[in-house]
């Protein structure tokens, strides 16, 4: 992480937390900005700052909701998939909010789309699990991701 977006991760990691959505916003828009412009010279500010934005996935506020949603796609459509990406995914894909797993669901199905997987077991655990998720959204979801799965490795998934 060169020591400029060290400096520009430090100021919005607490700024993207805050409860004044315009400056939420904004901070998401920046995020983008850097994921698209930077590609994977972005990836350890996306990778530290994915988490918060993860999480503003259960946010009540639908602009921050759906800005995050964007914002996650951006960062997962632009950057590589590193080892802490997985990790995130495989770590909310089971959180007790169902828009989160749902967004997760989501950024899952736009990995297998844009073929970014290149190992089946990265993202296996967390596809089981959706697959028997209590919310429907996100089992809908589970089953057209395990439907890629199998596409990417027909020899390593099973039903």
């Amino acid at each position: 992480l060169s020591p400029h977006m060290k400096m520009l991760g430090d100021i919005l990691i607490p700024t993207i937390t805050s409860l004044r959505t315009a400056m939420a916003l904004t901070c998401a828009t920046t995020i983008s900005e850097l994921a698209y412009v930077y590609k994977t010279d972005a990836d350890g500010i996306c990778d530290e700052i994915l988490p918060i934005l993860i999480k503003l996935l259960g946010n009540p506020k639908q602009l921050v909701l759906k800005k995050s949603m964007d914002t996650c796609k951006l960062v997962f459509a632009n950057t590589s998939l590193t080892g802490i990406k997985v990790n995130v995914l495989n770590t909310y894909g089971s959180d007790k909010s169902a828009q989160i797993r749902r967004g997760v669901s989501e950024i899952i199905q736009l990995l297998f789309e844009r073929k970014k997987i290149k190992d089946f077991a990265q993202l296996e655990s967390v596809i089981a699990k959706q697959l028997e998720d209590s919310d429907g959204q996100c089992r809908s979801m589970a089953r057209s991701s395990f439907l890629y799965l199998q596409e990417l490795f027909p020899t390593q998934s099973k039903a």
